[in-house]
């Protein structure tokens, strides 16, 4: 159960676990990848829409700094109709760029500077580093449900996401899955 729920999360997120563990998904991603992609193009040749301002801006390097910079934080929520919108951050985004460090580490440390230039001229500089030099700074139980809770509440009602993650917290005391796949589906 454990390697299943391992190789479930490499698939839907593309962890960067492999590089603790030496294990083998990230073999699956580029596959993986693929298979999503052509089942991405099946349902959207039969009218399946999907978002396309949220898809380009988390791409957009631009977008994540700006929408990080003026809201404190990127989660899902950066990713709505009204952030993708909102004036300041696409102002932001236009006065923001990027450079590749030759000197930087890669691909053996996933580092970053982030430096800001302010109207008068002060330069802020952050280093940000990767998972590698991130290894054993896990987040607390905590900070997981409270993201958790907080991505949930996008889709669903508090008192739903709270039976969700209850069910979740108990996987392995179910009797029945179908109990998690009617939390998640109610109607369906």
């Amino acid at each position: 159960m454990t390697d299943a729920q391992g190789i479930v999360l490499s698939m839907a997120g593309g962890s960067l676990e492999f590089l603790e563990e030496g294990t083998w998904t990230k073999r699956l991603h580029p596959g993986w990848a693929a298979v999503c992609a052509l089942t991405a193009t099946a349902i959207a040749s039969q009218g399946f829409a999907g978002p396309k301002l949220a898809y380009e801006a988390q791409f957009s390097v631009h977008y994540a700094i700006a929408a990080s910079l003026l809201r404190h934080r990127f989660t899902l929520s950066e990713l709505t109709a009204e952030c993708l919108t909102n004036p300041a951050i696409l102002d932001l985004c236009d006065r923001t760029h990027y450079e590749i460090d030759p000197h930087a580490p890669f691909p053996q440390q996933y580092a970053g500077d982030i430096v800001v230039t302010t109207r008068d001229g002060t330069r802020l500089r952050q280093t940000e580093l990767g998972p590698d030099a991130l290894a054993g700074a896990l987040l607390s139980e905590d900070r997981v449900i409270a993201k958790f809770e907080e991505n949930a509440r996008l889709a669903v009602d508090a008192e739903a996401a709270r039976r969700i993650l209850d069910l979740v917290m108990r996987l392995d005391e179910l009797s029945d899955v179908a109990l998690l796949t009617q939390a998640l589906c109610p109607e369906g």
